[in-house]
């Protein structure tokens, strides 16, 4: 674009670039710029960094993976960084499950 052209190549539609993803969601950056405290609040797709409430037990901290059709209609993937487990749960109707272990064997 130039001046005065009336054209800005850094909007689509209006809104700035960084309104979408892959910048948005956890997506092109470090999780730890996206830390949430309660794994109960993480109801919108994306990816989190998860230190707090409602985690998993004997977990410390993780890669908190959300996918979700709405705030009551959720399902979360949990990996701890330390540990290397997986867990899963999900929220239906908005009752959130226990956490699941996911098992695995080493190959």
């Amino acid at each position: 674009d130039g001046s005065g052209s009336g054209l800005d190549a850094d909007t689509i539609d209006g809104q700035h670039s960084s309104a979408f993803a892959p910048s948005g969601f956890g997506l092109g950056q470090s999780l730890q710029q996206v830390l949430i405290n309660d794994a109960n609040l993480a109801t919108m797709t994306g990816m989190y960094y998860l230190q707090g409430a409602n985690q998993p037990p004997n977990a410390y901290d993780g890669a908190l993976f959300v996918m979700s059709y709405n705030a009551v209609w959720v399902n979360q993937l949990f990996m701890d960084w330390r540990t290397n487990i997986s867990y899963t749960r999900c929220c239906t109707d908005g009752t959130w499950s226990g956490w699941n272990k996911i098992t695995s064997v080493a190959v």
